[in-house]
């Protein structure tokens, strides 16, 4: 019988473990999750504050999670359906809500609508818990409060010395440890890493206006916010900012910062009233040099963590859960499941969306860095193309829904 061994709990890991779990026969699945058992089981259906960690979940992405039976799970009051997006350019003169004029000039805006709705946004906890749920029902072994000590090569199989003492063998490793991946360093993995020297700040805002389930954003070159739409008259805001501007504002947990957050999103929504804790990560963009090797297979954030702007960053790792669940399930019986091979059909299958949006980001992120009167026509001059451009719109909008 075949094992694989995954490591990580989080929803990309958890999400391959039950996919491969029901997928795939005689093979053993082992789950090695860092959190206790205590912190990784709590159920949070019931929890009063929602979790200023949430994703914007593509119909792809949902599709997967209704395969395996994790969407009808998560708690209906707990997601938002995002049916419209607006996203605005230059902050000092842009106002999201309104394709407002200036001195007779239109300013730049482009409003996404899809018919359907864009995404989902579904807070991590929520969804953490959920697949914890499904997981329970399927054969796979947990092993929680332990990760990987140390890891060698035992002819097409590795052997995995664990931080509570035991060791075991796997015919595939699957490393979904995020962007700090221990497998991926363990294995001698270099990866590419571009440091944007900034940091995104993430809460929860109550708002005095209904938001309209409609996620707003806009691109300045003091930085990008992001409203995302909660619900009981929520947002969940990301606001990705220079170290240097982030030292301007306003203490985080006092009015005054709340005040700055709504000033900065024009006052598109009213007064905001923050209503959960207040985080800041630092950014970057981390690209393995490899997704695979002998008996190894990066996915999600160890293989690329890309800049939050683009918010697609679960929905690449939920792509790669599904392309490599396919591929080890419909490989010959002759292959193994770790058969570089096969793995290598997976790293080709990915490669071209993960560059593609991680570079898109960067071009993004690269524009409106700079205040310069040329990187300012080019913003408002493509902004207000691509809004007069249905097919445009059209394909970018699909080709996020399926990211």
């Amino acid at each position: 019988m075949n094992r694989i061994v995954v490591v990580g709990g989080g929803p990309v890991g958890l999400t391959f473990a039950i996919c491969a779990a029901q997928t795939m026969s005689n093979t053993e699945f082992v789950l090695l999750e860092r959190a206790p058992a205590q912190m990784a089981l709590t159920d949070l259906v019931d929890e009063p504050v929602y979790d200023n960690r949430v994703y914007a979940l593509s119909p792809q992405s949902i599709a997967l999670l209704e395969d395996i039976d994790v969407w009808s799970g998560l708690p209906s009051g707990r997601v938002t359906p995002i049916d419209e997006m607006r996203v605005a350019g230059d902050a000092d003169n842009v106002d999201a809500d309104n394709i407002a004029t200036a001195a007779g000039v239109v300013l730049p805006s482009i409003r996404f609508v899809r018919g359907a709705a864009l995404a989902h946004i579904v807070e991590h906890h929520q969804l953490v818990a959920a697949l914890n749920r499904v997981l329970a029902g399927t054969d796979v072994v947990v092993k929680y409060g332990t990760t990987l000590d140390a890891m060698t090569v035992n002819g097409s199989r590795r052997v995995l010395a664990l931080t509570d003492g035991t060791r075991l063998e796997a015919d595939l490793v699957v490393a979904a440890d995020g962007r700090q991946s221990a497998v991926r360093k363990l294995a001698g993995i270099d990866a590419h890493v571009k440091d944007y020297a900034s940091v995104g700040i993430v809460a929860n805002f109550t708002c005095e206006m209904p938001h309209a389930n409609i996620a707003r954003q806009w691109f300045t070159p003091d930085g990008v916010l992001a409203y995302l739409p909660l619900p009981k008259q929520q947002v969940s805001i990301v606001w990705s900012v220079a170290h240097a501007h982030a030292a301007t504002l306003p203490q985080r947990d006092s009015p005054d910062f709340a005040d700055a957050a709504a000033t900065a999103g024009h006052h598109s929504l009213g007064r905001l009233t923050l209503s959960s804790s207040v985080e800041e990560i630092p950014l970057k963009r981390i690209t393995a040099h490899r997704v695979v090797a002998p008996a190894l297979a990066l996915i999600g954030d160890a293989a690329h963590a890309i800049h939050p702007l683009a918010g697609q960053g679960v929905n690449l790792g939920f792509a790669d859960v599904q392309s490599l669940v396919d591929l080890l399930a419909s490989r010959s019986e002759f292959s193994a499941v770790g058969d570089l091979t096969v793995l290598r059909r997976y790293a080709r299958a990915r490669s071209e969306a993960a560059v593609a949006m991680g570079e898109a980001t960067d071009c993004l992120h690269a524009l409106f860095s700079r205040n310069d009167n040329v990187s300012k026509w080019v913003r408002r001059a493509g902004f207000s193309w691509f809004d007069r451009s249905t097919w445009a719109k059209r394909v970018a909008t699909e080709y996020a829904a399926r990211s």
